[in-house]
This record gives structure tokens, C-alpha cells and sequence, in this order.
């Protein structure tokens, strides 16, 4: 009696012979259709390469350009998802779709040909789920004019910004700013005040027993007049500028617009060709029997 080790490989050994006489026989038959049909294919073939060639050719060169963005409210999957809306757009030929959603012509926009986001490695933005903070993504455009970009960079920024949570979000922020502003003005008015009493107080001193210079230091309140004085003016500041995405940098142009290379159309013709060749070959086998 053989070992139950011995009888596995013994079966296994029969299965890849078997196997191998299928691939053998199956190989036999499409061998002897290919010579059968050889003059079709051969037609095929050279119907899809002139069509690669002919695409290749009528192909419009385009400049791809990547612009980073930081964000600092939200998910950044959310704003992944927005750039995904105008992908889809641009792929179903929808210009008034995007035209309203990032405030430009029609006619302007007809020269972007692609566009996606991505996070920092390289990922798709809309499935980023971790999104790390403060941690910037990058918006590719693909587009057949360079004089986009600069336009484009803003208004996608400005397309950000629109959305509902979001502008609720930094409305309470500026809000809250605001309030900051007119506290830091109040408490400038009162230290101005202060001061006008110190130097009232200063000249008539002289008369008094104590003078004022020696029971009150001026300079706790001139010091914090210049804090406060900072504060404010960078409160102003950072007020128009609170958003939820920001352009970090803008798109870098290339100098010269890119074609995709002949290999990539050929290697498409050549995909089509084992498709549509072998799927004939094989439906030819069917129907024969």
C-alpha cells in the first residue's frame, strides 16, 4: 500500500500533466485557426495600428501642473470629494457645471482636460480617511493652455471656501475675531486714557508732597499699549484672511506641453487586437460545434 505522502504527489503529477495536455491541445486548435483566419487578423492588426497611429497624431499636447493647498477646517476627504465632482464633469463634457461652480467662462474652461487631487503620498484625496493635520494636498490640472493656471489656482481656492459648512465655520471664526478686535480697541482706549490722567498729573506735581512720577510707573502702561498695539494690528490682518484652504503654493507650469508617446497607443492597439482576435477565434470554436 502506498503512503498517503506518495499517493498526493501521484495525483498532483497527474493533474499538471492533464493540465498541460489541455493547454497543449487548446494551443493546437488556436494554432491552426490563426492559420485559418490569418488574412483577418492580419487586417485587424493593421486597422488598430493606423488607428493608434492616427491618434496619436491627432493628439493635442497638454501641460500638467500641480498647486498645493493647506487646509485648516474640515476633512480633507471633503475637499478630495469637490475636485472628484469637477472630474466628473469634465469627463461627461459638463463646462456650465463647472462653469458655476468655479465662477468662470465656459469658453475659458473648455482647455482643462483632467483634473484630481492628491495627498501627500500620492493617494487619492476622497479616500484619504486619517487626513493628517495641517498637512497640505496638491490639485493636478491637465489643461491645453498655459495661461489657465494662474486664473485657475485662485478660483479653485475661492471653490474651497464655498463650501456651506465650511463658510458657517469661519463666519463664527471671524466672528469671534471680530469680538477680539474691539476688546484689544476698548482696552487701548482706556490705557490712552491712563495716560492722558499720568501727564495731566505730571505737571501739576510739583505742588503736591508726593508727586505723581514717584507713586506711579508710566511704563507698565506704555509697554502694554505696544502689546496690545501688536496684537491688534495682527488681528486686522489675519481677519480677511481667515479661510478654511488656503493656496499654499501655485501651479508650476512646465515650459513645454507633453504628448503621450506612440508606445502607449500601440500598446492599446495591441490589447484591442488579443481582445478582439482571440474573442473571434474563440466564438468561431463555439459556433463550430
Amino acid at each position: 500500500q502506498e503512503h498517503p505522502d506518495e499517493l498526493y504527489f501521484k495525483e498532483l503529477r497527474q493533474g499538471w500533466h492533464a493540465f498541460r495536455n489541455l493547454v497543449r491541445a487548446g494551443l493546437s486548435v488556436l494554432g491552426r485557426k490563426i492559420k485559418q483566419y490569418w488574412v483577418l487578423l492580419l487586417l485587424l492588426a493593421l486597422v488598430l495600428s493606423a488607428r493608434a497611429a492616427y491618434r496619436f497624431s491627432m493628439q493635442q499636447p497638454v501641460l500638467r501642473a500641480s498647486a498645493s493647498y493647506v487646509y485648516t477646517d474640515l476633512h480633507p476627504k471633503v475637499y478630495g470629494e469637490m475636485i472628484d465632482k469637477l472630474q466628473e464633469a469634465l469627463q461627461q463634457n459638463s463646462y456650465a457645471t463647472i462653469s458655476r461652480e468655479l465662477k468662470m467662462p465656459v469658453g475659458q474652461l473648455k482647455t482643462v482636460k483632467d483634473v484630481y487631487a492628491q495627498n501627500i503620498f500620492g493617494s487619492k484625496l476622497s479616500e484619504d480617511i486619517k487626513g493628517d493635520d495641517h498637512v497640505p494636498f496638491y490639485v493636478i490640472v491637465v489643461a491645453g493652455r498655459n495661461t489657465i493656471f494662474d486664473t485657475l489656482q485662485q478660483k479653485i481656492e475661492d471653490y474651497f471656501n464655498d463650501n456651506m459648512l465650511a463658510k458657517q465655520r469661519m463666519e463664527k471664526k471671524k466672528d469671534l475675531m471680530a469680538e477680539k478686535i474691539e476688546y484689544a480697541k476698548r482696552q487701548l482706549a482706556l490705557l490712552d486714557s491712563l495716560k492722558i490722567a499720568y501727564n495731566h498729573n505730571l505737571r501739576s506735581s510739583n505742588t503736591r508732597a508726593y508727586p505723581v512720577d514717584q507713586v506711579f510707573n508710566p511704563v507698565d502702561i506704555y509697554n502694554k499699549s505696544i502689546e496690545i498695539n501688536n496684537s491688534l494690528a495682527e488681528m486686522e490682518t489675519e481677519l480677511p484672511e481667515i479661510k478654511a484652504v488656503r493656496l499654499l503654493n501655485g501651479f508650476t507650469v512646465p515650459d513645454h506641453p507633453a504628448k503621450v508617446p506612440l508606445a502607449v497607443f500601440m500598446t492599446r492597439a495591441l490589447l484591442y487586437f488579443l481582445l478582439i482576435g482571440l474573442g473571434f477565434v474563440f466564438l468561431q470554436l463555439i459556433f463550430k460545434k
